[in-house]
């Protein structure tokens, strides 16, 4: 009797053994269960990585200026001829390259702010004279019969200073020199000018003829 007593009283221990090791291990279960549920939650309420926006590449052109322009000016400036301007200049630079005008000198008719091109001449009248559109390139303003280049032996000293080189005083010595020695019988003749040397000779020979 007694040892049936103890033997009941073993199997109630190992029942509630085994029971409190059930309980254990279904807490540890429901635990598990809780923090990965917390875990996804987490995650899927991370904000997701911003996609990196691409580098800037900064491209730098190097571009070479325009190269300056020659431009004839004549007439009543300080230093008649070829003068390099800038592209894009206008007349008043162009006569502001040829030192400026010579006064006394009327400059009403005279369009300061047109764009010169290269090749072109820009003439400045003299008193009394009638202003001139600014030529085209080529052109130098014509002898008596509107041609070109200047006749040496017809051209008048206002026409003679529309040529590269040639300003008043020049101008002046060739009609001199016309007048004491006769015609011009070549452009070489020229050199026999005061104020005319080689140089000079060569930058007037393609706009006169006799």
């Amino acid at each position: 009797m007694a040892r049936q007593n103890r033997m009941s009283d073993l199997h109630g221990v190992v029942r509630d053994v085994v029971e409190a090791h059930r309980r254990a291990v279904a807490a540890l279960l429901v635990g598990a269960l809780g923090a990965g549920a917390v875990a996804v939650v987490v995650v899927r309420s991370a904000p997701e990585p911003a996609t990196p926006l691409p580098r800037v590449v900064r491209v730098t052109t190097t571009t070479a200026p325009p190269p300056p322009i020659v431009v004839h000016v004549s007439g009543a400036v300080v230093q008649p001829g070829l003068v390099e301007v800038p592209a894009g200049a206008r007349v008043a630079d162009a006569v502001r390259a040829a030192g400026g005008v010579r006064p006394p000198v009327d400059l009403a008719g005279v369009n300061l702010a047109q764009v010169v091109v290269d090749g072109v001449r820009v003439h400045i009248p003299a008193p009394g004279e009638p202003a001139q559109p600014v030529a085209a390139p080529g052109q130098l303003g014509g002898d008596a019969a509107g041609g070109l280049p200047l006749d040496l032996n017809r051209a008048t000293a206002t026409e003679l200073e529309r040529l590269p080189g040639v300003g008043p005083s020049t101008a002046a010595a060739i009609i001199t020199h016309r007048t004491r020695v006769g015609r011009f019988g070549s452009v070489e003749e020229l050199l026999d000018v005061p104020g005319i040397g080689p140089a000079k000779l060569a930058t007037i020979r393609p706009s006169v003829r006799v």
